[in-house]
């Protein structure tokens, strides 16, 4: 934003864009940021045909921060895209993995 806008925006006014809240931003960047947004999902589609997937039918996790905004910028698929907006999805996922670890130990 600083780049394209010139100007520091707080990252709390951001999240607010991301979470379709009411922000006191301008219009004009929060349309920046939501082309931003639009422009991140793009990239990280085409990433994923570059690497073989075919997104018209390829089952699609997305998990954590990121599934809010892939939920709202994506493009438009069938039923096998699913979203988990648990924001706390991977800190729980890195807990769980190692919960397993001290299991093994204890065996």
């Amino acid at each position: 934003m600083k780049i394209q806008a010139g100007k520091e925006i707080p990252e709390n006014e951001i999240m607010k864009i991301v979470l379709q809240e009411d922000s006191n931003l301008p219009k004009a960047y929060a349309e920046l940021i939501r082309g931003i947004l639009r422009e991140r999902v793009r990239s990280l589609e085409l990433e994923l045909v570059e690497r073989g997937y075919d997104l018209d039918y390829v089952n699609i996790i997305y998990v954590g921060g990121g599934a809010l905004v892939a939920r709202d910028y994506a493009g438009k698929y069938g039923g096998h895209v699913s979203y988990d907006c648990d924001l706390c999805a991977n800190t729980k996922g890195y807990e769980f993995l190692v919960s397993q670890l001290e299991r093994r130990q204890m065996v």
